[in-house]
C-alpha cells in the first residue's frame, strides 16, 4: 500500500491522523517483518501493530504480561476490530478468544485474535493439560496448512529474570525457527535488548548474510507529551498529605505504592516502616473526606457501576471491579475533573490516562519512566513529579536515587532525562538466557511434572523451568446482583450453577485460600449424568448435600466415618470454586474499593514425601465453625534435590 492510502485506511478505522511511525510500522508489517515499536506511553503502539495486522488476514495472538492488562486491552481490541471489519462489536467479540484459564479447547486458537498471557502461552507449548490437545499445541501455531499468525508481545520490557527467559525462547522457537512474524511493543527497552534484537552480526539469530536485521525498530521521536518537573524527595507522610492537597485543589492525582498490604513477617531483614501500604494510605484518605465532609467522593460501588473520585486500582480487586474503576477514572481524567488515585505498579501499563501530580516510591528506572508518563500525559499539560523517600532504600532502586539526587528542584524531565533512565536499567543476561531453558516435547517432561518420575531429574537439573505454579488454587467469585439480575463470576446465576465459564475470578492460592474458606459457599464442579451436562453443587445450601456427598459426586473416594470430615485429599484438579455472597462480603472485603485482601498463612509438611525430588504442602479448609474440614495436600519440587 502507498502511503496515502495507509493514511486514509488509518483514519477511517482509528478516527484520527496516523503519526509517521504508525504509516512506518504498517510498511513493515506488510512486508512480513518482525518489528520493534519504541514509542512513547499513550503514544498510539496499539493502532500502529494491530491496524497493519488486521490487513493482514493473518491470525494475531496477543501476549500481556499481566492478566489486568489483557482484560483492560480485551474492549479496545474488540472495538478496532469492527471498525476494520465493518461489523458490530458484538459480531466482533465472536472473533476474539480470550485465554487465561486451565481452558483444554483447542478451538481457541482457531480464532481470528487470542488474547493470552506469557505464562499460559508456554502453558499452551509445553503440553500441559490433556496430552493429546497440549502436544498439537505448537503444530496449531505454525504447521504445514495452518493459518499463519503474527505474534504481539505488548510491553515488552515488562519480562526480567525467569519471564525474560520464557521470552527469549518464544523469539527462539516461533520467531527465528518457524518464521512467525513478531511485533514487540514498549516505551522503555534498553539500547542493549534493542541491538539484540536487530542483531545485525547475526550472533543470536544466525541467519544468511542476505538477510537484513532481524528486528526493524521503529522508534517515535516526536514529543506528545506535555512538561514534566521533578519537585524532589518527600516523606511517606507528607506525600498522602501532598496528595490530599493537591486533589483539593482541583488536581488529578496518581499516588502509586509498592504493595497493597505490608507483610506480616520481615524479608530479607527490610522492615519498611517508612513506607506506607495502599490499604494504610485508604484508610487515612477516608479519615480526611470524612472530617471535611467529602465522604460522598469516596470510591462507591452502586447501581452497577463505581462512583467517586477517590479511587484505587491494583491486581487485588476482582477483575470486572477494576475494570469499572478505570472506566470512571476515564471518565474523570476526560472531563478534566479532580481524582485522586491511589494505585499499585498495576497502573504501569495499560492504563490510558493523565494527572497533574504524580507521587510514587520508589522502584527501578523502567518502572518510574513507565509511571511518568502518566503524568502531564498529553501536550500542553503540565505536571509535577515527586519521589517518596524510604529507609532502607529497597533493592535495585540504587540508580534511580543516585540519579534523581543530583537534579534540583523543578527539573522538567526531558526526552534526554528519560533516555538516560532507560540505560540505567539492568540489562537481561543475553549470553546466558539460553542455557536457563530447554524444550523438550515428549512424555519425559509430562511425566516428570504429573508422575514424578525420579529418572526424569536429569531434566530439572538442565534447566527446564516448570511454568506451571506448584501450589494449586481454588478460583473465588462473588454473587451480586447487576442490571436487576443476580450474576455469580461474571456469568448469570442459572447459567453459573449449569456449568458455565467463569468470567470475574479471583484464582488464591490454597494457603490463602484457606483463611477465607469459613467466610465462603464451597461449590464442586461435578457433572448430571442423567441430562448429560456439567454442574455446580455446593456444600449444603438448597441441596443439602453434605461434604461426603458432593465430594463422592466429583469423583472423590470417601476414607473418613464423620460426615463432615475426610482424609487428605491430593489438591490439583480439586474441582472447587469459592462462592462469596452479597451478605458476607463485609467480612472478607474491608470496603468495595480495596478489593480483595489476604495474607498468606504458613503451611506445614505432614505426609511422607514419594520422592526425595518433592516436599509435601498441606492446608485445612474449615466451614460452620470448624465442623465441616476438607484437609489437601500438593507436592512441591524441593531445590537442589533434598525431599522432606
Amino acid at each position: 500500500m502507498q502511503e496515502e492510502e495507509i493514511r486514509e485506511r488509518f483514519r477511517r478505522i482509528a478516527g484520527f491522523e496516523p503519526y509517521y511511525f504508525q504509516i512506518e510500522t504498517w510498511q513493515h508489517i506488510a512486508q512480513g517483518k518482525n518489528v520493534v515499536i519504541s514509542a512513547g506511553t499513550g503514544s498510539g503502539k496499539t493502532e500502529a501493530s494491530l491496524l497493519p495486522a488486521l490487513e493482514t488476514g493473518k491470525r494475531l495472538l496477543l501476549l500481556y504480561p499481566t492478566k489486568a492488562l489483557l482484560q483492560d486491552q480485551l474492549e479496545r481490541v474488540a472495538e478496532l476490530w469492527h471498525e476494520a471489519k465493518n461489523c458490530t462489536p458484538e459480531q466482533a467479540l465472536r472473533h476474539i478468544a480470550v485465554d487465561t484459564g486451565d481452558e483444554d479447547d483447542p478451538s481457541y486458537y482457531s480464532a481470528h485474535i487470542v488474547l493470552t498471557n506469557l505464562d499460559k502461552f508456554l502453558y499452551r507449548m509445553f503440553g500441559y493439560g490433556r496430552k493429546r490437545f497440549g502436544y498439537l499445541f505448537p503444530y496449531r501455531i505454525c504447521g504445514k496448512g495452518i493459518r499463519p499468525s503474527i505474534l504481539i508481545l505488548d510491553e515488552a520490557h515488562a519480562y526480567e529474570e525467569t519471564a525474560f527467559a520464557h521470552f527469549w525462547f518464544i523469539l527462539k522457537k516461533l520467531t527465528y525457527e518457524q518464521n512467525v512474524q513478531t511485533l514487540l511493543l514498549s516505551a522503555t527497552l534498553p539500547d542493549v535488548m534493542i541491538e539484540a534484537l536487530r542483531d545485525t552480526d547475526r550472533k543470536f539469530f544466525p541467519r544468511s548474510s542476505k538477510e537484513g536485521v532481524f528486528f526493524e525498530v521503529v522508534e517515535d521521536k516526536e514529543i506528545r507529551t506535555g512538561h514534566i518537573c521533578f519537585e524532589g524527595f518527600v516523606s511517606a507522610d507528607s506525600a498522602i498529605e501532598q496528595a490530599w492537597q493537591s486533589y483539593k485543589q482541583g488536581k488529578r492525582v496518581i499516588m502509586v505504592l509498592r504493595r497493597v498490604v505490608k507483610p506480616e513477617d520481615d524479608k530479607e531483614g527490610e522492615t519498611d516502616e517508612t513506607n506506607n501500604a495502599l490499604q494504610e494510605v485508604w484508610e487515612t484518605l477516608m479519615g480526611y473526606a470524612t472530617d471535611e465532609g467529602r465522604s460522598q467522593e469516596l470510591a462507591q460501588y452502586e447501581g452497577g457501576k463505581v462512583a467517586g473520585s477517590i479511587l484505587t486500582y491494583h491486581g487485588h480487586q476482582i477483575p470486572f471491579y477494576r475494570q469499572m474503576v478505570l472506566e470512571q477514572l476515564k471518565e474523570l481524567d476526560e472531563a478534566k475533573h479532580p481524582y485522586l488515585l491511589l494505585t499499585t505498579s498495576a497502573m504501569e501499563v495499560g492504563v490510558d490516562v493523565s494527572c497533574d501530580v504524580m507521587i510514587t516510591d520508589l522502584c527501578e528506572p523502567d518502572s518510574f519512566v513507565q509511571r511518568i508518563g502518566r503524568c502531564a500525559r498529553r501536550k500542553g499539560e503540565t505536571g509535577k513529579v515527586y519521589l517518596i523517600q524510604s529507609d532502607p532504600a529497597p533493592p535495585r532502586t540504587a540508580t534511580l536515587i543516585d540519579y534523581l539526587k543530583n537534579l534540583s528542584k523543578n527539573t522538567e524531565l526531558d526526552t534526554s532525562h528519560k533516555k538516560h533512565l532507560n540505560s540505567l536499567n539492568k540489562p537481561p543476561q543475553l549470553e546466558t538466557v539460553h542455557l536457563r531453558l530447554e524444550y523438550v516435547q515428549d512424555l519425559t517432561l509430562y511425566r516428570y511434572i504429573y508422575d514424578f518420575v525420579q529418572e526424569n531429574r536429569e531434566i530439572w537439573e538442565q534447566g527446564v523451568l516448570i511454568t506451571r505454579e506448584w501450589e494449586p488454587c481454588i478460583p473465588l467469585v462473588r454473587s451480586e446482583k447487576r442490571d436487576g439480575q443476580t450474576y455469580i463470576g461474571g456469568v448469570p446465576e442459572r447459567e453459573f450453577w449449569r456449568g458455565a465459564e467463569l468470567r470475574d475470578k479471583v484464582l488464591l492460592p490454597l494457603s490463602c485460600a484457606a483463611d477465607i474458606a469459613p467466610y465462603c459457599a464451597w461449590v464442586f464442579d461435578t457433572f448430571n449424568a442423567e441430562f448429560y451436562h456439567p454442574q455446580r453443587v455446593p456444600v449444603g445450601g438448597k441441596q443439602g448435600r453434605t461434604l461426603k456427598e458432593v465430594l463422592t459426586e466429583a469423583g472423590y473416594k470417601w476414607r473418613s466415618n464423620d460426615e463432615n470430615k475426610s482424609q487428605e485429599i491430593y489438591a490439583i484438579g480439586l474441582p472447587l470454586v469459592f462462592l462469596l455472597g452479597g451478605e458476607v462480603a463485609g467480612k472478607v472485603y474491608l470496603d468495595d474499593n480495596r478489593g480483595f485482601i489476604y495474607r498468606p498463612r504458613f503451611v506445614i509438611p505432614t505426609k511422607r514425601s514419594p520422592s526425595p525430588l518433592l516436599r509435601v504442602r498441606q492446608v485445612e479448609l474449615r466451614k460452620d465453625k470448624g465442623k465441616v474440614i476438607l484437609p489437601l495436600y500438593w507436592y512441591e519440587p524441593v531445590e537442589g534435590g533434598r525431599g522432606s
